[in-house]
């Protein structure tokens, strides 16, 4: 009988670097995600590391420019990507449920 548990190995999960981030500056990332999460807890955690990757990987003049300009506060282009607000409801009482 052989022995399996040598022969056969399952790779270790690696974390995406499309960034091409070395260590340390990986360790940066992880402590600005951190903290910004704990600033803006109503923010999900993927946009946080949308905004450091942007701040981080663009030019200054070009962050700025974004920031001056509001260039990406405009409306979205698609008409589904609206989303919705819910301006008024009704809450029906179980005794009142249509479904009945």
């Amino acid at each position: 009988m052989t022995d399996l548990s040598t022969t056969l190995e399952i790779p270790r999960y690696t974390e995406p670097n499309p960034f091409g981030y070395t260590e340390v500056q990986k360790a940066k990332r992880n402590k600005a995600i951190r903290d910004a999460m704990k600033d803006y807890p109503h923010l999900p955690r993927l946009w946080i590391e949308w905004a450091f990757d942007v701040i981080e990987n663009k030019p200054v003049s070009e962050v700025e420019e974004i920031m001056e300009k509001n260039l990406w506060d405009k409306p979205p282009e698609n008409t589904h990507d609206f989303g919705g607000v819910i301006k008024t409801m009704e809450v029906l009482e179980p005794e009142e449920d249509p479904k009945d």
